[in-house]
């Protein structure tokens, strides 16, 4: 790229969701809560075990997939994996559901470090 012109990837996608927020944000007369987190656990398919750079992946290893939903429509995704780690997943899950979602739901999602911060003091 041509000095100057260049842009982080982080600045881009912070841009660009931004940009994307702003209709949703602008038609929600009322301040933008959480409404709700969803999760989903996910397992590999039984049979050959998949790799990555570092570890094996059986079949009882997976992730998590969370949702995060707002009253202003606009929905937050995430996920984790526990490459080595069976049992994990569900372990995660239930850590999200019955400690995270409690702290999350009917916050502003504006102000992550606050969300962090307050995260943190929950699950200590």
């Amino acid at each position: 790229m041509m000095r100057g012109m260049s842009m982080r990837r982080r600045n881009f996608l912070a841009l660009a969701s931004a940009g994307a927020c702003v209709p949703a944000l602008a038609e929600s007369k009322n301040q933008v809560k959480i409404t709700g987190l969803e999760t989903d656990l996910l397992r590999f398919p039984p049979g050959k075990p998949y790799f990555d750079a570092i570890h094996e992946f059986g079949p009882e290893r997976g992730g998590v997939v969370v949702r995060l939903l707002t009253n202003a429509g606009i929905t937050g995704w995430g996920y984790s994996s526990f490459g080595m780690i069976g049992g994990g997943p569900k372990v995660v899950q239930t850590v999200l559901e019955t400690e995270v979602r409690p702290v999350l739901v009917g916050k502003d999602p504006a102000f992550p470090k606050k969300l962090r911060a307050e995260l943190w003091q929950a699950v200590e």
